[in-house]
């Protein structure tokens, strides 16, 4: 890494003179100077921008002074003057301010007596038209009732129900009168007969049930055994709840 230092360093150099150029000065200069007390000397000087009271407009100078102007003012002041004006215009003047020796009337009194004249108005006068408010809806007829439209929306639901309950019925009427053509009613002997053997069936599981169930720690085989037992003798409880419900019970043909 360069570190800046070189044994060449050590050699004395030559000092270089640079030599400043001159200064500037324009060519102008000294031309239209202004005093030292004026600030800018650009543009003419401030005392030059100040109104002479001398030079003011006098009559017919300026833009007016012209033919056409003059044609045109003229005409102007010969209408008004035909109009009976002065030659001024005065439409637009309030009314003069009346002086100091000018006095204010005093003395001006009514013999009307309001007190008296108000009751009168208030006696004559006729009273203000009653105007109903808004109807109450509890005083309605309707209130309290269930609206027309939704009994008609009642019954087109109903009707509608109607007509899927007849197109279903309609499908599996044919369906449901061949189940009922190979089914056949359960005696009562049979139905006991057979739900003593499923009660039979079901000491003979739970025997075998607790056999294993006290058992805290199974093998795999142990384990999905003890669940099988649950599960037959869950659905044999099922089967014999079935059979002791009360009315007849309809078996299919072999």
């Amino acid at each position: 890494m360069d570190s800046g230092e070189c044994i060449y360093n050590l050699i004395p150099r030559a000092k270089v003179e640079v030599k400043k150029p001159a200064l500037y000065k324009s060519k102008f200069y000294g031309q239209n100077r202004r005093p030292k007390g004026l600030p800018s000397s650009f543009g003419p000087p401030p005392a030059a921008s100040k109104p002479d009271p001398r030079s003011f407009l006098r009559r017919k100078e300026g833009k007016m002074s012209s033919d056409r102007g003059a044609s045109v003012l003229s005409r102007s002041v010969q209408m008004r003057r035909s109009n009976g004006s002065s030659g001024r215009y005065r439409a637009s003047r309030k009314d003069a301010v009346p002086s100091r020796n000018e006095r204010p009337v005093y003395g001006i009194k009514t013999s009307k007596n309001f007190i008296e004249a108000n009751a009168i108005d208030a006696i004559l006068t006729a009273p203000p038209a009653k105007t109903e408010g808004p109807e109450l809806m509890m005083k309605r007829p309707e209130f309290g009732k269930v609206p027309r439209y939704l009994d008609d929306v009642k019954a087109e639901i109903q009707i509608e129900n109607d007509m899927i309950d007849a197109v279903v019925r309609e499908h599996l009427g044919q369906a449901q009168a061949e189940e009922v053509e190979y089914l056949e009613e359960l005696p009562d002997d049979e139905r006991d007969a057979l739900k003593a053997q499923l009660q039979e069936r079901l000491d003979a599981v739970n025997r075998r049930h607790q056999l294993i169930a006290h058992h805290t720690k199974l093998e795999h085989n142990q384990k999905r055994k003890k669940e099988h037992l649950e599960m037959e003798m869950d659905r044999l409880e099922a089967d014999i709840k079935r059979l002791s419900m009360h009315g007849k019970m309809y078996v299919a043909e072999d």
